[in-house]
């Protein structure tokens, strides 16, 4: 009923199994990147939910390790970079490859959003701001693809102040087998 709840709870069957030398699965990696707007900044957020760890992370395309920074505040976002994250445990990292995220800053990161026809409510991606989180989707059917159902993708971008716009880039997820498809037009 409470997820939080029952992770600390399991923590402690954890504790006796590795005591016991019981193996048990490996935990779930967990990490979640967002992009966040306050004010006039914009910064990273990194999260995930497993206990009696740190989360540890790099900006600088190296790999992060156990002597990384360990994650405490949103990271500010104002250029194109990669956010490489791990778990550390009593020195050690949790997993052998780091969680990786590109970010690209864009003069739509800073736009607010209006949507005048939502996206369908089973394809919300990451929230509305997600067509300009600086987060571009993959080949995969994830969170990061808003979807509209027979509707129109019908939205307005907004600014602060002028801003010189000289290109537009779009993507699209086409997976057939998952009943997504190209917009007809």
């Amino acid at each position: 009923r409470n997820r939080k709840d029952f992770l600390n709870r399991l923590e402690s069957f954890k504790e006796s199994w590795r005591k016991d030398g019981i193996p048990f699965g490996p935990e779930h990696r967990g990490i979640r990147f967002a992009m966040e707007q306050r004010k006039d900044s914009s910064f990273v957020s990194v999260s995930g939910e497993i206990t009696k760890a740190a989360l540890v992370y790099t900006t600088n395309g190296v790999d992060p390790d156990s002597t990384s920074a360990i994650y405490t505040n949103a990271i500010p976002f104002n250029s194109n970079m990669e956010v490489r994250a791990n778990w550390v445990r009593d020195g050690h990292l949790l997993f052998k490859e780091p969680t990786k995220e590109k970010f690209s800053f864009h003069t739509g990161v800073k736009s607010t959003v209006t949507w005048n026809e939502a996206p369908a409510t089973k394809y919300p991606a990451e929230g509305l701001n997600s067509l300009v989180n600086g987060m571009k989707g993959d080949m995969t059917v994830s969170k990061r693809w808003l979807g509209f159902n027979g509707t129109d993708a019908d939205f307005e971008l907004e600014w602060n102040d002028a801003q010189w716009i000289s290109t537009v880039d779009i993507r699209f997820l086409h997976a057939p087998k998952s009943w997504i498809f190209l917009p007809d037009s």
